[in-house]
């Protein structure tokens, strides 16, 4: 073998190098690319769930148990729950300090990590 077919067959073997390390950062970001698109799903699941928890507790007048006939939920010690998609969704009341209207808190969790929440401030039907 001469000189110029060692420096052309080192000159291929760093091309096809140079190649596999770029096709294996291509391959790495589209798994990232993947887990990140299955995350946002995930999140906006979770808020749209909450957002309908919220939305049903306010047409509710704050009556959870009302709220959880509605939604097809369960009640349980001045809580609704209910595990939808994957995710654990919980109303809580808080205290509002005022007898005309109401808080509650909703949330939407995986695993115990919080995905979503949101404070929903209602007014109280009238006795």
């Amino acid at each position: 073998m001469n000189n110029r077919s060692v420096l052309t067959l080192i000159e291929q073997s760093l091309a096809v190098l140079i190649l596999c390390i770029a096709a294996a950062v291509c391959l790495k970001v589209l798994a990232y690319s993947s887990s990140l698109s299955d995350e946002t799903e995930d999140i906006s699941n979770a808020c749209i769930c909450v957002q309908n928890a919220a939305e049903v507790l306010k047409s509710a007048s704050g009556d959870f148990e009302k709220t959880a006939q509605i939604l097809g939920w369960n009640y349980e010690d001045g809580k609704v729950f209910a595990s939808e998609e994957g995710l654990d969704i919980e109303i809580t009341g808080k205290e509002s300090g005022n007898s005309l209207t109401g808080l509650a808190a909703v949330t939407a969790s995986r695993d115990g990590d919080v995905i979503a929440s949101v404070d929903v401030g209602y007014q109280r039907a009238l006795p």
